[in-house]
Protein backbone atom coordinates (compact mmCIF):
# COMPACT_ATOMS: atom_id res chain seq x y z
CA UNK A 1 0.00 0.00 0.00
CA UNK A 2 1.58 3.69 -1.27
CA UNK A 3 1.38 6.32 0.95
CA UNK A 4 -1.54 7.96 -0.24
CA UNK A 5 -3.74 4.68 0.14
CA UNK A 6 -2.54 4.53 2.83
CA UNK A 7 -3.24 7.79 4.52
CA UNK A 8 -7.01 7.23 2.85
CA UNK A 9 -7.35 3.98 4.74
CA UNK A 10 -6.74 5.66 8.18
CA UNK A 11 -9.10 8.07 7.11
CA UNK A 12 -11.59 5.97 6.29
CA UNK A 13 -11.44 3.91 9.62
CA UNK A 14 -11.12 7.16 11.69
CA UNK A 15 -14.00 9.29 9.84
CA UNK A 16 -16.89 9.43 12.46
CA UNK A 17 -14.42 9.63 15.37
CA UNK A 18 -12.33 12.54 13.39
CA UNK A 19 -15.93 13.83 12.89
CA UNK A 20 -16.96 13.65 16.61
CA UNK A 21 -13.69 15.35 18.07
CA UNK A 22 -13.04 17.72 15.72
CA UNK A 23 -17.20 19.08 14.61
CA UNK A 24 -15.56 22.54 16.44
CA UNK A 25 -13.92 23.17 13.45
CA UNK A 26 -16.30 24.11 11.35
CA UNK A 27 -15.40 27.98 12.00
CA UNK A 28 -11.97 27.25 12.96
CA UNK A 29 -10.49 29.04 9.56
CA UNK A 30 -13.02 31.88 9.96
CA UNK A 31 -10.99 35.02 9.64
CA UNK A 32 -8.67 33.53 7.22
CA UNK A 33 -12.26 32.65 4.73
CA UNK A 34 -13.54 36.17 5.87
CA UNK A 35 -10.21 37.41 3.93
CA UNK A 36 -10.05 34.68 0.60
CA UNK A 37 -13.70 36.72 0.68
CA UNK A 38 -12.41 40.11 0.19
CA UNK A 39 -9.58 38.18 -2.25
CA UNK A 40 -11.29 35.89 -4.64
CA UNK A 41 -12.16 37.54 -7.86
CA UNK A 42 -15.50 34.48 -8.27
CA UNK A 43 -17.17 32.62 -6.14
CA UNK A 44 -16.44 29.38 -7.72
CA UNK A 45 -14.66 27.43 -6.04
CA UNK A 46 -13.46 23.83 -4.82
CA UNK A 47 -12.83 22.59 -1.65
CA UNK A 48 -9.62 20.00 -2.03
CA UNK A 49 -9.52 17.57 0.84
CA UNK A 50 -13.38 18.55 2.22
CA UNK A 51 -13.11 16.10 4.97
CA UNK A 52 -16.50 15.61 6.55
CA UNK A 53 -17.47 18.87 4.87
CA UNK A 54 -16.16 21.18 7.97
CA UNK A 55 -15.67 24.43 5.21
CA UNK A 56 -18.45 23.41 3.33
CA UNK A 57 -21.01 25.62 5.66
CA UNK A 58 -18.84 29.15 5.15
CA UNK A 59 -19.34 28.83 1.43
CA UNK A 60 -22.81 27.77 0.94
CA UNK A 61 -23.96 30.59 3.54
CA UNK A 62 -21.58 32.94 1.54
CA UNK A 63 -22.95 32.08 -1.94
CA UNK A 64 -20.16 30.14 -3.29
CA UNK A 65 -21.04 27.60 -6.38
CA UNK A 66 -19.22 25.00 -4.45
CA UNK A 67 -17.76 21.73 -4.99
CA UNK A 68 -15.83 19.17 -2.62
CA UNK A 69 -13.35 16.41 -2.90
CA UNK A 70 -12.08 13.88 -0.63
CA UNK A 71 -10.59 10.52 -1.30
CA UNK A 72 -12.29 8.89 1.62
CA UNK A 73 -15.86 7.55 1.40
CA UNK A 74 -15.85 7.18 4.97
CA UNK A 75 -15.57 11.28 5.49
CA UNK A 76 -17.58 12.03 2.42
CA UNK A 77 -20.61 10.29 3.49
CA UNK A 78 -20.73 12.17 6.66
CA UNK A 79 -19.91 15.32 4.66
CA UNK A 80 -23.05 14.29 2.51
CA UNK A 81 -25.18 13.74 5.80
CA UNK A 82 -24.55 16.95 6.93
CA UNK A 83 -25.15 19.04 3.68
CA UNK A 84 -27.34 16.41 1.58
CA UNK A 85 -27.12 19.64 -1.20
CA UNK A 86 -23.91 20.33 -1.47
CA UNK A 87 -21.47 18.89 -4.44
CA UNK A 88 -19.25 16.51 -2.86
CA UNK A 89 -17.29 14.01 -4.96
CA UNK A 90 -14.78 11.30 -4.23
CA UNK A 91 -11.53 12.11 -5.82
CA UNK A 92 -7.98 12.71 -5.22
CA UNK A 93 -4.99 15.66 -5.61
CA UNK A 94 -3.56 13.42 -8.41
CA UNK A 95 -7.01 12.87 -10.52
CA UNK A 96 -8.40 16.64 -10.48
CA UNK A 97 -11.08 15.28 -13.36
CA UNK A 98 -12.54 18.59 -14.50
CA UNK A 99 -11.75 20.95 -17.47
CA UNK A 100 -8.85 23.44 -17.90
CA UNK A 101 -9.84 26.88 -15.62
CA UNK A 102 -13.43 25.92 -14.11
CA UNK A 103 -12.46 27.44 -11.01
CA UNK A 104 -12.65 31.08 -9.64
CA UNK A 105 -10.60 29.57 -6.29
CA UNK A 106 -9.59 26.55 -4.46
CA UNK A 107 -9.59 26.26 -0.65
CA UNK A 108 -7.04 23.79 0.98
CA UNK A 109 -7.09 23.58 4.72
CA UNK A 110 -5.16 20.73 6.33
CA UNK A 111 -5.22 18.82 3.17
CA UNK A 112 -1.88 19.28 1.19
CA UNK A 113 -0.26 18.15 4.21
CA UNK A 114 -0.46 14.46 3.55
CA UNK A 115 1.53 15.16 -0.25
CA UNK A 116 4.64 14.03 -0.16
CA UNK A 117 7.14 16.62 -1.11
CA UNK A 118 8.62 14.48 -3.96
CA UNK A 119 4.57 15.17 -5.42
CA UNK A 120 3.54 18.70 -3.94
CA UNK A 121 4.71 19.97 -6.56
CA UNK A 122 2.82 18.10 -9.64
CA UNK A 123 -0.24 18.26 -7.80
CA UNK A 124 -0.14 22.14 -7.58
CA UNK A 125 0.41 21.94 -10.91
CA UNK A 126 -2.76 20.14 -11.54
CA UNK A 127 -4.59 22.38 -8.89
CA UNK A 128 -3.39 25.27 -11.21
CA UNK A 129 -4.79 23.90 -14.15
CA UNK A 130 -7.88 23.68 -12.89
CA UNK A 131 -7.63 27.27 -11.90
CA UNK A 132 -8.27 30.46 -14.05
CA UNK A 133 -5.53 32.61 -13.75
CA UNK A 134 -5.86 35.24 -10.74
CA UNK A 135 -7.39 32.82 -8.95
CA UNK A 136 -6.91 32.47 -5.65
CA UNK A 137 -6.58 29.35 -2.88
CA UNK A 138 -5.90 29.32 0.70
CA UNK A 139 -3.72 26.55 1.51
CA UNK A 140 -2.90 25.37 5.74
CA UNK A 141 0.53 23.09 6.46
CA UNK A 142 2.21 22.19 9.75
CA UNK A 143 5.54 24.20 10.31
CA UNK A 144 7.96 22.43 9.73
CA UNK A 145 9.99 21.29 13.36
CA UNK A 146 12.72 18.80 14.23
CA UNK A 147 10.66 15.91 11.01
CA UNK A 148 10.16 17.29 7.77
CA UNK A 149 8.20 14.50 6.15
CA UNK A 150 7.14 10.71 6.86
CA UNK A 151 4.12 8.85 9.30
CA UNK A 152 3.24 10.06 12.09
CA UNK A 153 1.48 7.33 14.86
CA UNK A 154 -1.22 8.89 17.34
CA UNK A 155 -3.20 7.45 19.67
CA UNK A 156 -6.65 9.01 18.88
CA UNK A 157 -10.08 8.80 17.93
CA UNK A 158 -10.46 5.22 19.72
CA UNK A 159 -7.61 3.71 18.10
CA UNK A 160 -3.99 4.33 16.85
CA UNK A 161 -3.68 5.57 13.54
CA UNK A 162 -0.91 6.12 11.50
CA UNK A 163 -1.09 9.20 8.57
CA UNK A 164 2.11 10.69 6.35
CA UNK A 165 2.32 14.26 7.29
CA UNK A 166 5.10 16.96 5.06
CA UNK A 167 6.09 19.58 7.07
CA UNK A 168 7.04 23.16 5.99
CA UNK A 169 9.12 26.17 6.24
CA UNK A 170 7.41 29.35 5.42
CA UNK A 171 10.04 29.80 2.94
CA UNK A 172 10.72 26.92 1.59
CA UNK A 173 7.07 26.51 0.82
CA UNK A 174 6.63 29.89 -0.49
CA UNK A 175 9.56 28.85 -2.94
CA UNK A 176 7.64 25.79 -3.65
CA UNK A 177 4.78 27.99 -4.79
CA UNK A 178 6.77 30.17 -7.10
CA UNK A 179 7.65 27.08 -8.90
CA UNK A 180 3.90 26.17 -9.73
CA UNK A 181 3.41 29.73 -10.81
CA UNK A 182 2.01 30.73 -7.20
CA UNK A 183 2.55 33.69 -5.39
CA UNK A 184 1.85 34.53 -1.89
CA UNK A 185 -0.58 37.17 -0.88
CA UNK A 186 -0.32 36.94 2.81
CA UNK A 187 1.21 34.25 5.19
CA UNK A 188 1.38 33.89 8.97
CA UNK A 189 0.95 31.19 11.88
CA UNK A 190 -2.31 29.91 13.79
CA UNK A 191 -2.74 28.13 16.80
CA UNK A 192 -5.46 25.64 17.77
CA UNK A 193 -7.09 26.93 20.99
CA UNK A 194 -8.45 23.65 21.83
CA UNK A 195 -5.87 20.67 20.48
CA UNK A 196 -2.47 23.22 20.57
CA UNK A 197 -1.59 22.45 17.01
CA UNK A 198 0.02 25.25 14.44
CA UNK A 199 -0.60 25.67 11.05
CA UNK A 200 1.07 27.66 8.32
CA UNK A 201 -1.79 29.70 6.47
CA UNK A 202 -0.83 30.67 2.88
CA UNK A 203 -3.17 32.83 0.75
CA UNK A 204 -2.20 32.84 -2.88
CA UNK A 205 -2.33 34.01 -6.15
CA UNK A 206 -2.38 32.07 -9.39
CA UNK A 207 -0.57 33.66 -12.00
CA UNK A 208 -1.17 34.74 -15.85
Amino acid sequence: MDVNEHTIATYDNIAKGFFEKRKSDDNFFLEEFNLFVKTARGKKVIDLGCGTGRGANLFLENGFDYAGIDASRGMLELAKSRFATANFLQMDFYGLNFPSSTFDCFWAANSLLHVPKSKINQVLDSIGGILKAGGVGFISLKPKGDMSEGFIEDDLYGEKISRYFAFYGEDEFSKVLEASNFSVLDVHEKVHPEFGGYYLCFLVEKGV
